[in-house]
């Protein structure tokens, strides 16, 4: 993982940390890609540290999307279990430094 892999993805990590938060539920940042450094750094997902780990686009294969409806329907509970979910997947891709 290159020093631009890596920087997104550590601030991806915050992001969703910061989401994670109770005082930040429903804030200003969501899950959506407008929000996530690795997104907006790799167009496509190409050279994505997380594409590169599951070897499929858009977040396909991490709990993304059960977070993301979650989010959508209001549902802190649900959205914390894959929030927390998706903030450990990625910092196992930082530290086996795919």
């Amino acid at each position: 993982m290159n020093k631009k892999q890596k920087k997104a993805l550590k601030e991806s990590i915050k992001h969703w940390e910061r989401m994670l938060k109770p005082e930040n539920w429903q804030g200003r940042e969501s899950p959506l890609g407008v929000h996530c450094l690795c997104c907006m750094t790799f167009v496509f997902c190409e050279g994505c540290p997380i594409q590169q780990y599951t070897e499929k686009t858009d977040c396909y294969g991490t709990p993304y999307y059960d977070a993301e409806e979650a989010w959508a329907v209001k549902d802190k509970a649900i959205f914390n279990k894959h929030g927390k979910k998706m903030v450990k997947l990625m910092k196992k891709i930082l530290k086996e430094d795919y």
